[in-house]
Order: C-alpha cells, then sequence, then structure tokens
C-alpha cells in the first residue's frame, strides 16, 4: 500500500485590490472569502479523511514583476494512493483556483515512505 502526501498552499487572507473600495467593502470581502475557505476544508476534511494545516508566508511574482505577499495556509493531507483520490486531489488545486479566485494554488505530492501507523 502507498500513501502520498499532498501539500495544497493557498492564501489565508489574500490582500483585494482597495483601489476605490470602502472598508466595509473590502470587510464584506473577506467575510465572503473566509466562508469559501472553509468550503474548501470541509470538502478536504469530507473527501480525504482529514489534514493539518499550518500558517505561512508567500510571495508571488507577477507576469509584469510585481511581488505579491500574503499570509497562506499549507494544507497537508495524507492518503492512500489511488488513481480515483490522486484525480481528487489534482481537481482540487484546479477547482480551489476557481471557487477563491485565484491566479494559482500551489500543489505538491510526495511518496510517504515506511510503515503506516494506524
Amino acid at each position: 500500500m502507498t500513501f502520498l502526501e499532498a501539500r495544497l498552499v493557498i492564501p489565508s487572507t489574500p490582500n483585494p485590490d482597495g483601489e476605490g473600495r470602502t472598508f466595509d467593502e473590502i470587510r464584506t470581502w473577506h467575510a465572503a472569502y473566509t466562508t469559501k475557505l472553509r468550503r474548501v476544508e470541509r470538502y478536504l476534511a469530507e473527501t480525504f479523511g482529514g489534514y493539518t494545516v499550518t500558517k505561512g508566508h508567500g510571495v508571488w511574482a507577477r507576469p509584469d514583476g510585481e511581488l505579491i505577499e500574503e499570509s497562506v495556509n499549507v494544507y497537508i493531507v495524507a492518503y492512500e494512493s489511488s488513481p480515483v483520490l490522486c484525480g481528487r486531489m489534482d481537481s482540487v488545486r484546479d477547482n480551489v483556483r476557481v471557487w477563491l479566485g485565484q491566479d494559482a494554488v500551489y500543489l505538491s505530492h510526495t511518496v510517504l515512505t515506511g510503515q503506516a501507523v494506524v
């Protein structure tokens, strides 16, 4: 039995384009984003049986060279390697990008070695 560890990096509090927005509009935007992020977390828990999340800091370079700095959540999900679950994890990355309105969502996979602890 082979297990994989996936790391999914998602902005936890992205910086909305605040130009021309009122404080209330930005606050409403953040509340809506947080609600969407909680739905993603629920999907990860229900689909893969759970996850661990760590906080981090991400820096992204836009095509024009502008650097964007954001707080990020790194979701760590261990799951049994199977075509179905691998396909779901790949689709999670693509769907999360759309659901949260992100330019990109980072996903990496690592094959876990050793005896599984159950």
